[in-house]
Protein backbone atom coordinates (compact mmCIF):
# COMPACT_ATOMS: atom_id res chain seq x y z
CA UNK A 1 0.00 0.00 0.00
CA UNK A 2 1.03 3.53 -0.67
CA UNK A 3 0.78 6.47 1.49
CA UNK A 4 1.59 10.24 0.92
CA UNK A 5 3.11 11.29 3.85
CA UNK A 6 4.54 15.17 4.82
CA UNK A 7 8.05 14.98 5.85
CA UNK A 8 9.59 18.47 7.16
CA UNK A 9 12.60 19.04 4.93
CA UNK A 10 13.30 22.73 6.78
CA UNK A 11 13.11 24.43 9.71
CA UNK A 12 10.15 27.21 9.51
CA UNK A 13 12.70 29.63 10.93
CA UNK A 14 14.88 29.26 7.72
CA UNK A 15 11.93 29.51 5.33
CA UNK A 16 12.52 33.28 6.04
CA UNK A 17 15.98 33.04 4.43
CA UNK A 18 15.62 33.37 0.49
CA UNK A 19 15.20 30.93 -1.69
CA UNK A 20 14.75 28.65 1.28
CA UNK A 21 10.53 28.88 1.59
CA UNK A 22 9.94 24.87 0.70
CA UNK A 23 8.94 23.66 4.78
CA UNK A 24 7.94 20.10 3.75
CA UNK A 25 7.50 17.55 1.05
CA UNK A 26 5.26 14.12 0.27
CA UNK A 27 7.50 10.93 1.11
CA UNK A 28 5.65 8.14 -0.49
CA UNK A 29 6.62 4.78 1.53
CA UNK A 30 5.54 1.26 0.21
CA UNK A 31 4.64 -0.43 3.44
CA UNK A 32 2.44 -3.76 3.52
CA UNK A 33 -0.42 -1.59 5.96
CA UNK A 34 -0.91 1.74 7.29
CA UNK A 35 -3.38 2.68 10.60
CA UNK A 36 -4.21 5.11 12.29
CA UNK A 37 -1.23 6.51 14.45
CA UNK A 38 0.29 6.79 12.44
CA UNK A 39 1.68 2.96 12.29
CA UNK A 40 2.94 0.05 10.50
CA UNK A 41 3.92 -3.39 10.38
CA UNK A 42 7.85 -1.73 11.43
CA UNK A 43 6.88 1.64 12.97
CA UNK A 44 4.22 2.75 15.34
CA UNK A 45 4.04 6.59 16.63
CA UNK A 46 2.74 6.99 20.21
CA UNK A 47 2.32 10.69 21.30
CA UNK A 48 2.00 11.54 24.73
CA UNK A 49 0.31 14.92 25.87
CA UNK A 50 3.38 16.68 27.71
CA UNK A 51 0.85 18.53 30.03
CA UNK A 52 -0.90 15.45 31.34
CA UNK A 53 1.14 12.29 30.40
CA UNK A 54 -1.66 10.44 28.85
CA UNK A 55 -1.68 8.70 25.47
CA UNK A 56 -2.75 11.11 22.89
CA UNK A 57 -5.34 9.67 20.01
CA UNK A 58 -3.42 8.66 16.90
CA UNK A 59 -3.68 10.44 13.36
CA UNK A 60 -6.43 9.48 11.09
CA UNK A 61 -5.45 7.42 8.06
CA UNK A 62 -7.89 7.68 5.19
CA UNK A 63 -6.87 4.79 2.85
CA UNK A 64 -6.92 4.95 -1.24
CA UNK A 65 -9.52 5.07 -2.85
CA UNK A 66 -11.05 5.16 -6.33
CA UNK A 67 -10.38 8.86 -6.53
CA UNK A 68 -7.26 9.18 -5.17
CA UNK A 69 -4.64 6.41 -5.38
CA UNK A 70 -2.57 7.61 -2.54
CA UNK A 71 -3.43 7.22 1.20
CA UNK A 72 -3.22 10.36 3.57
CA UNK A 73 -3.13 10.88 7.00
CA UNK A 74 -5.69 14.05 7.81
CA UNK A 75 -6.56 16.24 11.05
CA UNK A 76 -8.80 15.61 13.49
CA UNK A 77 -10.15 18.56 13.95
CA UNK A 78 -9.66 20.13 10.22
CA UNK A 79 -10.48 16.72 8.24
CA UNK A 80 -7.39 18.21 6.22
CA UNK A 81 -4.77 16.39 4.55
CA UNK A 82 -1.41 17.10 6.60
CA UNK A 83 0.72 16.92 3.38
CA UNK A 84 -0.77 20.35 3.00
CA UNK A 85 -0.29 22.29 6.69
CA UNK A 86 1.32 25.54 7.63
CA UNK A 87 1.83 28.32 9.48
CA UNK A 88 0.73 26.87 13.42
CA UNK A 89 -0.58 23.70 11.84
CA UNK A 90 3.66 22.43 11.59
CA UNK A 91 3.16 22.85 15.24
CA UNK A 92 0.64 21.14 16.24
CA UNK A 93 0.98 17.31 17.46
CA UNK A 94 -0.60 15.68 14.67
CA UNK A 95 2.13 17.08 11.90
CA UNK A 96 4.69 16.47 14.21
CA UNK A 97 3.44 12.47 14.52
CA UNK A 98 3.46 12.18 10.73
CA UNK A 99 6.34 14.04 10.38
CA UNK A 100 8.33 11.98 12.23
CA UNK A 101 6.93 8.82 11.35
CA UNK A 102 7.95 9.71 7.35
CA UNK A 103 11.54 11.07 8.77
CA UNK A 104 12.04 7.66 10.56
CA UNK A 105 10.69 5.54 7.19
CA UNK A 106 12.72 7.48 5.10
CA UNK A 107 15.94 7.14 7.34
CA UNK A 108 14.94 3.38 7.40
CA UNK A 109 14.45 3.16 3.27
CA UNK A 110 17.73 4.94 3.00
CA UNK A 111 20.27 2.61 5.16
CA UNK A 112 18.20 -0.31 3.07
CA UNK A 113 18.84 0.84 0.54
CA UNK A 114 18.91 -1.97 -2.72
CA UNK A 115 20.31 0.29 -5.37
CA UNK A 116 23.77 1.64 -3.82
CA UNK A 117 26.42 -0.85 -2.43
CA UNK A 118 27.19 2.16 0.49
CA UNK A 119 23.93 0.24 1.97
CA UNK A 120 22.92 -2.61 3.61
CA UNK A 121 20.39 -4.33 0.72
CA UNK A 122 18.00 -5.47 2.90
CA UNK A 123 15.50 -4.83 5.39
CA UNK A 124 16.57 -3.32 8.85
CA UNK A 125 16.51 -5.28 11.81
CA UNK A 126 16.03 -4.46 15.59
CA UNK A 127 18.29 -5.28 18.44
CA UNK A 128 15.39 -6.82 20.00
CA UNK A 129 13.20 -9.61 19.68
CA UNK A 130 10.21 -7.76 17.86
CA UNK A 131 8.94 -6.34 14.52
CA UNK A 132 8.09 -3.02 15.34
CA UNK A 133 9.94 0.01 16.65
CA UNK A 134 8.01 2.32 18.85
CA UNK A 135 8.65 5.92 18.30
CA UNK A 136 8.04 9.07 20.65
CA UNK A 137 7.76 12.42 18.92
CA UNK A 138 7.30 14.00 22.11
CA UNK A 139 9.21 11.96 24.96
CA UNK A 140 9.41 14.73 27.82
CA UNK A 141 11.34 17.62 28.20
CA UNK A 142 15.33 16.72 27.90
CA UNK A 143 17.52 18.57 24.96
CA UNK A 144 18.14 14.89 23.48
CA UNK A 145 17.11 12.42 21.50
CA UNK A 146 17.52 8.34 22.11
CA UNK A 147 16.95 4.95 20.85
CA UNK A 148 16.50 2.74 23.97
CA UNK A 149 16.62 -1.38 23.44
CA UNK A 150 14.58 -2.03 26.55
CA UNK A 151 11.08 -0.65 25.71
CA UNK A 152 11.89 -1.21 21.93
CA UNK A 153 11.89 2.33 21.64
CA UNK A 154 12.73 5.83 19.73
CA UNK A 155 12.28 8.38 21.51
CA UNK A 156 12.50 12.43 20.51
CA UNK A 157 12.43 14.87 23.54
CA UNK A 158 12.10 18.65 23.64
CA UNK A 159 13.16 21.73 25.59
CA UNK A 160 12.60 25.42 25.62
CA UNK A 161 13.68 28.18 23.03
CA UNK A 162 16.90 29.93 24.67
CA UNK A 163 15.01 32.98 22.45
CA UNK A 164 11.57 32.45 23.91
CA UNK A 165 11.26 30.29 26.83
CA UNK A 166 7.17 29.52 25.83
CA UNK A 167 8.44 28.07 22.65
CA UNK A 168 9.77 24.30 22.16
CA UNK A 169 12.77 23.23 20.64
CA UNK A 170 11.55 19.80 19.15
CA UNK A 171 14.60 17.08 19.02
Amino acid sequence: MKVKIPLMIQDPRMSKVEGMDKLIEGFVPVEEFFLDGPVSERIAILDFSPETGELLPGVRFKPPSPKRRLGQYVGSSSKKNLCKAEGDDLYSPEFMQVSVFATVLKTMYMFEGRKNEDTLGRPLTWAFNAPQLLVVPRAGEWANALYQRASHSLQFFYFPSKKDPKKYVYT
